[in-house]
């Protein structure tokens, strides 16, 4: 790879390594995160790998593929694990292991969400980590932990009972008691993941 300083050298192992094992290209966030630079450097790179005829790009999400891959055996997505859509993040998955998924969850109704402010912190999670998630559909029981939506901001609370279809909501030091057809629920914790 003449031509490249290291960091781009660096960016097109991680996408070939990448694309070997997951199977898909990584998208513009995941190479961010993964080098722990903003999305723009990456678009910066990306741009002048482009001008070097290494990368192809489009506007689709995870379009980037090599000019010249190399010929790798492709291997599958790793046993255990499934790839996941995160909420808010367009084109940006999570691999997770389906260990974390009761077998009554179906794998289409598995999403994630990244934990950002004040309002989604307590109950041991915190800024950063992945909140794994299970759509809002059925009944919410007491210990149930639960993304809703309260005064237009998302927010993390826990169910401490579930009596006739009234839940008393606790997070942040308030109890609230709504009818569950009235909760703004908008997912169901299933699991976590945090980078360290």
């Amino acid at each position: 790879m003449k031509g490249l300083t290291g960091k781009q050298k660096k960016i097109v192992e991680f996408i070939e390594d990448f694309n070997r094992t997951m199977g898909m290209a990584p998208t513009i966030y995941e190479i961010a995160e993964h080098f722990g630079i903003k999305t723009s450097t990456v678009f910066a790179h990306i741009r002048a790998l482009q001008k070097k005829n290494i990368l192809h790009r489009s506007s689709k999400a995870r379009s980037i593929s090599l000019a010249h891959p190399k010929h790798h055996r492709r291997t599958t997505m790793p046993a255990g694990a499934q790839s996941v859509p995160v909420c808010g993040t367009e084109g940006a998955n999570v691999i997770c292991d389906t260990k974390l998924f009761n077998r009554s969850i179906g794998e289409k109704d598995i999403f994630a969400m990244r934990v950002k402010g004040s309002d989604m912190t307590g109950m041991g999670i915190m800024e950063g980590d992945m909140l794994l998630l299970k759509s809002p559909a059925g009944t919410v029981t007491a210990g149930d932990l639960l993304i809703t939506e309260q005064n237009g901001k998302t927010a993390l609370c826990s169910c401490v009972r579930n009596e006739n279809g009234t839940c008393e909501l606790k997070g942040h030091g308030k109890h609230i008691f709504m009818d569950q057809r009235d909760l703004p629920l908008k997912g169901i914790v299933i699991g976590l993941q945090r980078s360290l």
